[in-house]
């Protein structure tokens, strides 16, 4: 059996449990409110329990099948400083875990027909503009997302199997992706999300096992150590750490306030109770997955010798294939199927929180919103916008390669330059309603200069080969939109101070 055989029925083996999922979905569905999380009640597009919402945090920004390819590029440099990484994505669940009952009572005030992120922004500022400028850069942001996970899926799978053209690669993983996404919408992405949390529990400890009969090959983890750079297990400072440090912490620790997929999430749970549990669940599931991911990035630079331009990942996987026993097979499946089922699913999420925000907050943003949730057009509608969104997807996968981001740049670049509504975000929680309706133009300057800003960092840090750029985009995405938001709440404040009579 050969590697890739092995990485093209893992690939099935995913595919086809998420499309049979989907189809079952499918039959159900019959209004938009089935494809989107729009109302409450017992549609279909809903969030029945904590173990639910826990799995589908866990995967909603990134997949982990991303956080372990790109661990893996980075282990070498970074090495233990890793696991702050870990750290600071337990600590963006815990603040969105403290936000989260008000974020409940915000949409939940809304009656039945639950606001997307965007419309809650929008009527808290009084201004269209703002939601429709919000929502354009959520959905810029989470097709540049999906285009993130097909880069990742396609190049592991070529990496795997030479034989395998890019372009049928990206097709394959494309097509199941979209295909179980149009059939089953929100609710097959939540139930899939959980499956490939089981997944890639298995594909961990899959990997452990290869990495220590490696090990034992090898002579030991003490005949390796001395091989080990000391930049992989000291916490030594080196280039480029401190941006790099900066930059994980401003990506993880607020993201998760502005993220649509985790409001889309809240606004599809049945009670309140459900959403604290689920995210008191994701802050130790993703410390758990992440911070063993982490570990056995480290231990990859052990047992591989680097290869330029190439995933430790991926010659260690290479490395083990070679090795003619049944067990490893299976092994090897085990944990391609974990992978792909995680790239799979988070792929999902991210287009289904692109196709709501093109949909209703851009596309249909002046239609009636119950009609809508009734309408079984809409419904079919909903489907060609996700289908045309990841076409997008495809695109911006081409473009992104021919300029030779790496997956680590595509992280900072990507999921950075999104941090410009956090600030936005947090002013609408916290501030009363009098103060937030003056804001409108200015909270939109703000998410439109933090989004370009986090972009244009990353984009001249990569062209002029400056790595701290690239590791500072979401810094620099969110400093700008909290600069524009800070002072213009100050200008106008002193406005309406010097002219009391406009109140």
């Amino acid at each position: 059996m050969t590697i890739t055989s092995i990485a093209i029925v893992s690939i099935l083996i995913s595919g086809s449990i998420y499309l049979f999922v989907s189809y079952r979905i499918h039959g159900r569905s019959s209004r938009l409110d089935d494809q989107l999380p729009m109302t409450t009640g017992q549609r279909q597009a809903r969030v029945r329990n904590s173990s639910e919402f826990s799995a589908a945090t866990v995967a909603a920004t990134i997949s982990l099948a991303t956080v372990i390819l790109a661990y893996a590029e980075l282990a070498g440099s970074m090495g233990t400083w890793l696991f702050w990484t870990v750290i600071t994505t337990a600590a963006g669940i815990f603040v969105v875990r403290l936000a989260a009952p008000l974020i409940w009572r915000k949409l939940a005030s809304r009656g039945a027909l639950r606001p997307t992120l965007h419309e809650f922004l929008g009527s808290s500022y009084t201004s269209r503009i703002l939601m429709k400028g919000a929502a354009v850069c959520t959905s810029l942001g989470f097709i540049g997302a999906l285009a993130v996970e097909l880069t990742v899926g396609s190049k592991f799978l070529t990496g795997l199997a030479p034989e395998v053209p890019a372009w049928a690669a990206l097709l394959l993983l494309c097509g199941i992706g979209v295909g179980y996404t149009l059939l089953g919408g929100f609710r097959a992405v939540v139930i899939t999300d959980r499956i490939q949390m089981i997944a890639i529990w298995m594909s961990i400890a899959a990997l452990t096992l290869l990495i220590g009969y490696r090990l034992t090959l090898m002579g030991g983890i003490h005949a390796v150590t001395e091989h080990v750079p000391k930049t992989v297990y000291d916490f030594s400072w080196r280039d480029g750490l401190g941006s790099f440090l900066v930059g994980i912490a401003v990506i993880n620790i607020p993201t998760f306030l502005g993220d649509m997929s985790i409001w889309q999430r809240i606004a599809a749970s049945t009670d309140e109770t459900t959403v604290k549990a689920g995210l008191r669940g994701s802050i130790f599931s993703a410390m758990a997955s992440w911070g063993a991911l982490a570990a056995i990035a480290c231990l990859l630079v052990a047992v591989t010798v680097p290869k330029a331009g190439q995933n430790p990942l991926l010659n260690f996987l290479l490395l083990e294939a070679s090795v003619d026993k049944p067990l490893i097979y299976a092994l090897l499946l085990i944990v391609l199927t974990g992978l792909y089922g995680a790239s799979l699913s988070t792929a999902s999420t991210q287009l289904i929180a692109a196709g709501h925000a093109l949909h209703t907050d851009l596309l249909r943003s002046s239609h009636d919103r119950t009609t809508m949730a009734d309408s079984k057009i809409e419904l079919s509608y909903s489907r060609i916008i996700l289908g045309v969104s990841a076409g997008v997807a495809v695109i911006i996968v081409e473009g992104l390669t021919a300029f030779g981001f790496s997956i680590a740049d595509l992280v900072f670049a990507v999921y950075g330059s999104q941090l410009g509504l956090v600030p936005v975000v947090i002013a609408a929680l916290t501030l009363p309603p009098e103060r937030l309706g003056r804001l409108g133009p200015v909270a939109t300057c703000a998410v439109l200069s933090g989004f370009a800003g986090g972009w244009l960092s990353a984009a001249y840090g990569k062209f002029f080969g400056n790595d701290n750029l690239v590791f500072l985009a979401p810094v620099v995405s969110l400093i700008f939109s909290m600069i524009v938001l800070g002072s213009g709440l100050m200008l106008v404040e002193r406005f309406y101070r010097k002219s009391p009579r406009k109140l």
